[in-house]
């Protein structure tokens, strides 16, 4: 999910893309974009904020939908890459903060190119409650009721979805959930209900989110964390997540959610893609279950070899498609500039956070039907 600002363009997702190609990774590039601001899309927080405060943000406008919209067409027009590997995607960011008009031209872009279709979906308590205070019913049945929930459709994070917004899910066939532990953690936005999304039937797959939410992108982490959170959530070890059920929603169920069906298994016909892992490290010593000391023990620490599509990418810790002190000093020069850029807006949210706050805690503090969090 990719942010351009104010609005995507076929140009800078053809960039990204064409990253992930010279590096030689699996990618799905889809811009994550909206018609609607946020004090637009969660209703009553304009009306909520001091008046001074409410006239610096009430012109505010996001890229219309028809923008956006043309520039992800002529994107995935001319979409130079092999699919196999970098495919295009369609990331209508939050539902709440995309028209329905806007929601229903990016499912048909999504149909007339066959590229998946990913959303923030049920992330917070907040979206939860908004969802239910703007529709009269959850974002799931809303995004049933225009038509989204179909095998291209995926969610991300997935923590504020009850029994029936699953079986919904479920029985729409979408790609799946995908389950972000870290950046569930970071935020503060709670815990998924895994288990109960494996019993409704759907996909899981397992997901870092951005370095600006999780800390990082170690999905080793990410794995463990998947499974020591499914012990806070049931009493019954029976219903923990296993080592096992894991490692697949990590490999072959975060595959799915990619559309990449053939990527994540060890197996013939299956892609060569594979990392290697030296057992010679502590946490392997003495073998005694191997899996498990990988899902339980594994940072990343063990990895000596990367291959991708049957071509190794990383060799003794070092990324051969890469020149990662080039990168870097031009990762420092482009966070200087975008930081001098946003200063206005920084100064702008300085002015509203505390407000925009205050609004959603009291939102969050409204019935739900569900425990996604542990509250004192």
């Amino acid at each position: 999910m990719s942010v351009e600002l104010p609005a995507p363009t076929a140009e800078g997702l053809h960039a990204v893309g064409q990253a992930y190609r010279d590096t030689g990774m699996r990618a799905v590039v889809a811009p994550m974009m909206a018609d609607l601001t946020v004090y637009q899309a969660i209703p009553g927080l304009l009306d909520a904020l001091p008046a001074e405060h409410r006239a610096l943000v009430a012109d505010l406008r996001a890229a219309p939908a028809a923008t956006s919209l043309a520039a992800c067409q002529a994107a995935l027009r001319t979409w130079p890459f092999d699919r196999a590997l970098v495919r295009p995607g369609i990331a209508p960011t939050i539902p709440l903060h995309c028209s329905d008009e806007f929601l229903v031209g990016c499912h048909t872009l999504a149909k007339d190119f066959d590229v998946p279709l990913q959303t923030h979906l049920g992330e917070t308590r907040t979206q939860a409650v908004a969802g239910r205070q703007r529709y009269g019913r959850s974002l799931t049945a809303h995004l049933s009721s225009l038509g989204l929930l179909d095998s291209l459709f995926s969610a991300a994070h997935g923590i504020w979805l009850d029994d029936q917004d699953m079986h919904l899910l479920a029985e729409a066939g979408v790609a799946g959930v995908s389950h972000n532990p870290m950046s569930n953690l970071r935020v503060g936005s709670g815990v998924a209900a895994v288990r109960r999304m494996i019993s409704a039937g759907l996909t899981v797959g397992i997901g870092t989110d951005a370095s600006n939410t999780s800390d990082g992108q170690n999905m080793f982490e990410a794995i463990r964390l998947c499974a020591y959170l499914s012990r806070i959530m049931d009493v019954d070890p029976d219903r923990w997540l296993s080592a096992e059920e894991v490692l697949s929603a990590a490999t072959v169920g975060s595959a799915a959610i990619l559309g990449m069906d053939w990527v994540g298994r060890l197996a013939p016909g299956w892609a060569a893609d594979i990392v290697f892992l030296d057992l010679a490290e502590p946490h392997f010593v003495p073998l005694r279950h191997a899996l498990r000391q990988m899902v339980f023990g594994e940072n990343g620490a063990s990895v000596r070899r990367v291959m991708i599509a049957g071509r190794t990418i990383v060799a003794d810790g070092r990324v051969l498609t890469v020149d990662e002190a080039a990168l870097r000093r031009q990762a420092e020069s482009a966070a200087e500039r975008l930081a001098l850029a946003n200063e206005p807006a920084r100064e702008l949210f300085g002015l509203v956070v505390g407000h925009v706050g205050c609004f959603c805690l009291g939102l969050m503090r409204q019935p739900l039907d569900m425990a996604r969090r542990i509250d004192a």
